[in-house]
């Protein structure tokens, strides 16, 4: 006999099945590119796009040829190391990375394809490697960049006008140490 929970279960897997989305490979001879936008037979595609890299699997989904939804990139053995999202062909919300190891390697958010609010940058140790501030609309507030040590050797904070980044900058190091390169 069915229980609720089945008959939940069955209905979700046949509606799912019933949308009718199609996964198909990269390489898929009827996936062509024109326009803008992507084809699959003629058509303007909506679906998914699963392509092998040499150090991923990635998976874009596409809604009348543009890219729109979720991309994931995962690892051979199945890590997640990418997940963007799209609205329209374009950038849309939060972008993640990792390392393959788990560790954090980006942080972005998008909005209608430019940069808004924040950006951050991992150092494969697990060190922040970069910070931006954005407006919503795109312009850059700060920017900031660390080294692998943790030393940080970029503060830059812009003006008002956006167009002068030098305003909060200072050098990191002492004159000595950068004449020497250290």
């Amino acid at each position: 006999m069915l229980t609720p929970r089945w008959i939940t279960i069955i209905a979700l897997a046949v509606s799912l099945t019933a949308c009718g989305e199609r996964t198909i490979s990269s390489t898929d001879a009827k996936l062509k590119f024109g326009a803008g936008r992507w084809f699959y037979d003629g058509r303007p595609l909506t679906g998914a796009v699963e392509e092998t890299l040499p150090d991923a699997i990635r998976l874009t989904h596409y809604a009348d040829g543009l890219e729109h939804g979720l991309m994931t990139a995962r690892t051979h053995a199945g890590a997640l190391i990418e997940e963007r999202t799209y609205k329209a062909g374009k950038k849309h919300g939060v972008h993640r990375g990792w390392f393959a190891g788990g560790g954090d390697r980006f942080y972005t958010e998008f909005a209608d394809d430019h940069y808004a609010g924040e950006h951050w940058t991992w150092h494969a140790n697990g060190k922040v490697a970069e910070y931006k501030k954005y407006t919503a609309d795109g312009k850059i507030l700060v920017h900031k960049h660390w080294r692998e040590s943790g030393q940080i050797y970029r503060n830059q904070v812009f003006a008002e006008n956006f167009e002068l980044g030098m305003p909060g900058v200072k050098l990191c190091n002492t004159v000595k140490d950068t004449v020497s390169g250290r």
